[in-house]
């Protein structure tokens, strides 16, 4: 109803605005909806019932316990140019069919990790991949690793190794 007499008042010719009315329509529901706007829901379907799971902000601090308990520090991390030439002059090598590992002894005491992973391997999604399966390896054996300095350097062909062969490898190699 409100929709026809808009359309009146502009199509009478009388072009000024007093002429539009200025009442609002009435809201009606449709029968075939059940709310009066099909997004008006929207809300109350994103938040989730108490006792369904998890919000966002859980999962933050989940995964960031997790990072800090299973995760690498700087500390743990070989980010010097310094330390990379050090390992790659002074460094004992052992040599797997997927990669090289490069160990020498540090003053820290902790065990440190260096990757080398290059654009020989594959675009980003392939070298980052690798570079997430020697992190998670050496997260998870952290605890059996000698405090050394390891740098990882991936040959072409680890593209697409699992991690069950890339672990056997990398144990193999670090124990000697």
């Amino acid at each position: 109803m409100c929709f026809f007499i808009l359309i009146t008042a502009t199509l009478s010719g009388d072009k000024n605005e007093k002429d539009i009315p200025t009442t609002q329509c009435e809201k009606v529901e449709d029968p075939w909806l059940s709310v009066t706007h099909g997004d008006q829901d929207r809300q109350g379907r994103l938040k989730q019932k108490e006792g369904e799971g998890q919000t966002e902000a859980d999962r933050g601090h989940r995964r960031q316990a997790i990072l800090k308990r299973y995760g690498l520090s700087r500390e743990e991390k070989i980010v010097s140019s310094k330390d990379y030439q050090t390992l790659k002059r002074h460094g004992s090598k052992a040599e797997t069919p997927h990669c090289i590992v490069l160990m020498h002894t540090n003053r820290l005491n902790i065990p440190r990790l260096g990757i080398i992973v290059s654009k020989k391997v594959g675009n980003a999604v392939k070298r980052n991949r690798v570079k997430r399966l020697v992190r998670a390896f050496f997260r998870l054996n952290k605890a059996i690793m000698q405090e050394l300095d390891y740098i990882f350097i991936a040959k072409s062909n680890i593209d697409d190794i699992s991690y069950k062969q890339l672990r056997d490898e990398l144990l193999r190699a670090t124990k000697n």
